[in-house]
């Protein structure tokens, strides 16, 4: 189960690099691109290493688990909605 969630996380953070990167790539600073795919990135390895850990698994760290895919998802969405109100 572990590995079933660090593959999830790393699947994210794998299909929203690319079009974050090719989203912002005509922004003259790109500033936001890097801040978001630095973003993604640390969001992504902070959620593969904790599901990594054993005690992650346990039914006390529920909620834990599911907040943290939840902004995982959050973060990936941000992106793409300043892109299209702001771009």
């Amino acid at each position: 189960v572990r590995f079933d969630y660090a593959g999830i996380s790393l699947m994210i953070a794998g299909c929203n690099i690319s079009p974050i990167y090719y989203s912002f790539y005509c922004e003259p600073l790109q500033g936001w691109r890097t801040f978001y795919i630095w973003g993604i990135s640390i969001m992504s390895g902070l959620v593969f290493f904790s599901s990594l850990w054993s005690e992650f698994d346990k039914p006390k760290y529920r909620v834990l688990r599911g907040t943290l895919f939840v902004l995982l998802g959050v973060l990936a969405v941000v992106p793409f909605t300043h892109n299209i109100y702001f771009m």
